[in-house]
């Protein structure tokens, strides 16, 4: 069977077709859209791609025109790039959809109202009258949405596309029930993780975090990290030699990203004072390790699935991981057994000596950690998305 990837140039889609590979010796092809050619790729590897191309409204058609040999296609997140061309693919096309988490919280209403906490609600209300207006209009118009009174244009096509979908993974189970509330969904849920602990932390033996002093806070720029309330909480605990760290160098709504990474920046300094450390350039995977090594305490306090890869990291590590209790990351790894602790008002009692987690704490995390994403299961969960999309062409 012959399946064609379409994803956009994102960090984890190397170590996913690594398990694709293992799982389908058939030889998948990915198209990275969103760029023009591979010398504009950052992130994944040159080899490893079939073509690039800058998709343009109206061409969907055509696009698959040229994969009429295809029998399945899987979409490595169903973003503002790939709607239409789920909604135009040929009917018995076999389509599977691997969720981010932002492609189902963040793209319906009803799921969207929630995802920020209170200071970040209102950076956002203050960035310009459009955001204002709308942070009073969203609670009405995420009822009207659910009930299917009114739905704008976009929400209509994405649940259009949400239709099509055969299968459907998300980066963790106990999201399922959030994902099947969306009207016209029909696909079989299934598993699936992009990657798998070594890929995930590289030289472990090299990188420990249980006397780091540091505390990191969220993965990215985006306001979902809920940044300022998360600054707030921790900053009357700091000790003076005590660095917040905190990646801004990706991610975030195009419209808002710089104008936000500004004012996390201003925020961070008035409120942390020194121990403010913003990364906002780009940092190698070595490095960044080596950065959350220094990091006995990690926040990261976003109300939906995000930053899994850095939580998994970070536990690796040993470092005292501090998870929302809106994040359904939090309830999953306590689940499977992994320590970690929810952010919450007590957290400067939790996190009293700024350090890692002791050494029987480590051997039980990184234990669970390899039993639920090792390299095996990784290999079965994508096997398991291409057996689906098999039986699909066998039955047509």
């Amino acid at each position: 069977m012959s399946i064609v990837h379409i994803c956009n140039d994102e960090k984890f889609i190397d170590t996913a077709m690594e398990l694709f590979d293992a799982a389908h010796d058939s030889g998948d092809y990915l198209v990275v859209l969103g760029i023009e050619n591979a010398d504009q790729l950052v992130n994944i590897r040159r080899a490893r791609v079939g073509e690039c191309l800058l998709l343009v409204r109206g061409e969907e058609k055509e696009f698959w025109g040229r994969f009429k040999e295809y029998q399945g296609v899987v979409f490595h997140s169903l973003n503002s790039d790939f709607i239409e061309l789920a909604r135009e693919a040929p009917q018995g096309l076999r389509l599977a959809w691997l969720s981010f988490g932002f492609d189902l919280h963040e793209a319906y209403p009803p799921l969207a109202i929630s995802l920020l906490a209170r200071h970040t609600a209102g950076i956002k209300r203050s960035m310009s009258l459009a955001t204002r207006m709308r942070a009073y209009w969203t609670p009405l118009t995420a009822i009207l949405c659910q009930l299917g009174v009114r739905r704008t244009a976009r929400t209509r096509d994405y649940l259009s596309a949400v239709s099509r979908m055969d299968c459907c993974a998300t980066v963790l189970p106990n999201e399922w029930n959030e994902i099947r509330s969306l009207p016209g969904f029909r696909a079989v849920l299934l598993r699936f993780n992009y990657g798998w602990v070594e890929s995930l932390v590289p030289n472990p033996e090299k990188n420990n975090s249980q006397q780091g002093g540091n505390i990191l806070v969220g993965n990215s720029n985006a306001m979902t990290c809920n940044h300022v309330d998360a600054f707030y909480k921790i900053s009357s605990m700091l000790q003076p030699t005590t660095k917040v760290i905190v990646p801004l160098s990706y991610g975030g709504e195009r419209v808002y990203s710089d104008r936000y990474q500004e004012i996390i920046m201003r925020k961070g300094r008035k409120i942390l004072g020194d121990a403010f450390m913003p990364l906002t350039e780009f940092v190698p995977k070595e490095r960044y390790m080596e950065i959350m090594s220094s990091c006995g305490t990690v926040v990261m306090n976003h109300h939906r699935q995000q930053a899994l890869g850095n939580i998994i990291a970070a536990v690796y590590l040993g470092a005292n991981v501090f998870i929302n209790p809106r994040n359904p990351a939090l309830e999953f790894l306590l689940g499977i057994g992994v320590k970690v602790q929810p952010f919450g008002s007590d957290f400067a009692d939790r996190a009293s000596q700024l350090q890692g987690v002791d050494n029987a704490t480590l051997e039980q995390n990184r234990g669970c950690l390899r039993q639920e994403y090792s390299w095996e299961k990784g290999v079965g969960r994508a096997a398991g998305i291409v057996e689906f999309l098999e039986q699909g062409t066998e039955n047509s």
